[in-house]
């Protein structure tokens, strides 16, 4: 368990998010940024809310009891209790099998344990249910980007895209599972798309410098602060792109 939580933090602490980004980050478990704030991860689930996406189908409304336990999950989640609030989301999704925002929440916390696979399970279970809702493939992508399964997070995140071609997280979240893949070129085209420019080639350089790409990754860094001078986690990362090349030669 230890081991699944560290590699997730090292997801969640990969990328610059602006204001402007943020306010499309609404819901899941954001926290606040500022303009240079490292933030991936919690942030790019979403919850099922009419006002992230007005257009996601709403189920009939759920039995109190369910409702109780998802109520009641979301208070014990937003303590950290992630064990209590996966088994208050699994008794809500028993009590009635339709429940996608449940579902959703249980592939959430489930993702924050480690439990990737019981995670894919609930958010398909959620899309089985909702399956033209654009942020449940975002979610499905996501958690399958936290497992290491990189080639599925690619297809979910692409079909999250075809849903929604404005959903500027998925497009992040695809921009991450392409560079996992060494498809560089694809990322940064994706993350352009979903971020400010300066922000794009700084992520670029950051996943650059993280396979010892040094001299790639500087250049990229370069060209976040020629766009944005005041990035100043640009110029730290840059002094060590430059040290780093420098001992590699």
């Amino acid at each position: 368990m230890k081991t699944s939580l560290t590699q997730t933090a090292r997801i969640r602490g990969m990328f610059l998010v602006s204001i402007a980004a943020a306010a499309v980050v609404l819901g899941g478990c954001s926290q606040n940024t500022s303009k240079h704030t490292l933030a991936i991860g919690q942030a790019r689930w979403v919850r099922m809310d009419n006002d992230v996406l007005p257009a996601a189908k709403v189920e009939k409304p759920p039995t109190i009891e369910a409702e109780t336990f998802l109520a009641t999950g979301r208070l014990v989640e937003s303590q950290g209790n992630f064990i209590q609030a996966a088994k208050l989301y699994q008794r809500a999704c028993k009590s009635r099998v339709d429940y996608v925002a449940a579902w959703n929440r249980l592939g959430i916390v489930c993702d924050k344990l480690g439990r990737y696979k019981q995670a894919e399970e609930s958010f398909n279970q959620a899309i089985k249910h909702a399956p033209k809702t654009a942020f449940l493939y975002n979610n499905l992508g996501f958690s399958c980007l936290l497992a290491g399964k990189y080639a599925e997070a690619e297809g979910h995140l692409r079909q999250a895209l075809e849903l929604n071609g404005q959903f500027r997280r998925a497009r992040v979240n695809l921009g991450l599972a392409l560079a996992k893949q060494d498809k560089f070129e694809e990322a940064l085209v994706e993350f352009k798309k979903g971020l400010p420019e300066a922000q794009a080639y700084y992520n670029m350089g950051y996943l650059r410098r993280q396979t010892g790409q040094w001299q790639e990754a500087g250049n990229c860094y370069r060209l976040a602060l020629a766009l944005d001078p005041d990035l100043g986690e640009a110029k730290t990362n840059l002094a060590l792109c430059e040290q780093g090349f420098a001992n590699n030669q």
